[in-house]
């Protein structure tokens, strides 16, 4: 095997290494991506859940106010 021979095939096997690390490149951002965006959904689900919930305890406070002075009313 010739020098210039040898140097083609550590090349063509170089371009097919470079290949497979793009296509493994592009795998792992897409599931950067997913995993990006399942993210921000579970983020927003959260936020809307927590919102939810003081506005929840806000009203159950203003309950149980109404229901106190309407008891120190009556007593």
């Amino acid at each position: 095997m010739t020098q210039d021979r040898f140097e083609e095939l550590i090349l063509s096997q170089l371009a097919k290494l470079d290949v497979k690390i793009s296509d493994l490149d592009k795998k792992v951002d897409d599931k950067l991506d997913a995993i990006g965006k399942e993210t921000a959904w579970i983020r927003g689900k959260l936020q809307a859940r927590s919102a939810f919930l003081t506005d929840l305890k806000s009203r159950i406070a203003i309950g149980v106010a109404i229901a106190a002075v309407i008891f120190a009313w009556f007593k």
